[in-house]
């Protein structure tokens, strides 16, 4: 499933640059790739057999690249989905804010208490409450709060152990001193392919991505030489 998770991510990608060539068509795609195995895995495509193919999503289970569930699963905790994991990933690889250094007595987050707490209960208790954590996550945590309604597979949930999710959350902008609002992760792809700084970021990493393949990959030659 791994690695058919990760082509599923790779087809996105590729199919939406080429179509469209920009920021928003990949955030904002309403459709997937899927085979069987993986149809089965994410509960929708009536799909059969290895071959992938172009399936819709589910029309109340998100939207674009942060709904795959190879994305989201390699943001996650092993036993959980993980606000602050999820949330970094915005923050970083979409927005190209750098986080704060990480202090060297941070205590690790409480366990999950199934049916008991939600995730994001866990969070805010922890991070949000604190002050000595507060200023740092309230940067990203919001913002990672809008992937609540997948699990640490990427899968679609309705609820959590049968607690309501609350998948709203919102993203701290340079161009305002009001954080823009959202609630869930369709209405957080879409405010994203709305930001002119997305696309900066995402044009820059790209760049930077293609030549430093240009620059410091091997010629044939070299790779001959080294066999």
């Amino acid at each position: 499933l791994h690695v058919r998770s990760r082509r599923q991510r790779q087809m996105c990608i590729r199919d939406r640059m080429e179509d469209e060539g920009d920021v928003a068509a990949l955030l904002l795609a309403d459709y997937t790739s899927v085979d069987g195995a993986l149809a089965s895995y994410y509960g929708f495509g009536e799909v059969a057999g290895g071959e992938f193919e172009v399936v819709p999503r589910p029309e109340s289970w998100s939207v674009g690249l942060l709904a795959q569930g190879s994305l989201l699963a390699a943001n996650a905790h092993v036993d959980a989905s993980s606000p602050t994991r999820r949330g970094l990933l915005v923050y970083e690889r979409l927005l190209c804010n750098e986080r704060p250094p990480i202090p060297a007595d941070i205590p690790a987050i409480e366990p999950p208490s199934p049916g008991v707490t939600t995730t994001r209960e866990r969070y805010e208790e922890q991070h949000m409450a604190n002050d000595g954590c507060r200023s740092c996550h309230a940067l990203f945590d919001p913002i990672g709060f809008a992937f609540e309604h997948f699990d640490a597979a990427g899968r679609y949930r309705p609820d959590e152990g049968g607690l309501l999710i609350d998948a709203s959350g919102n993203i701290p902008t340079a161009a305002s001193e009001d954080p823009l609002e959202f609630d869930g992760l369709t209405q957080l792809s879409q405010t994203l392919a709305t930001l002119p700084e997305v696309t900066d970021c995402v044009s820059g990493l790209t760049a930077s991505y293609v030549f430093c393949l240009l620059y410091t990959s091997p010629s044939p030659r070299d790779r001959q030489k080294s066999r």
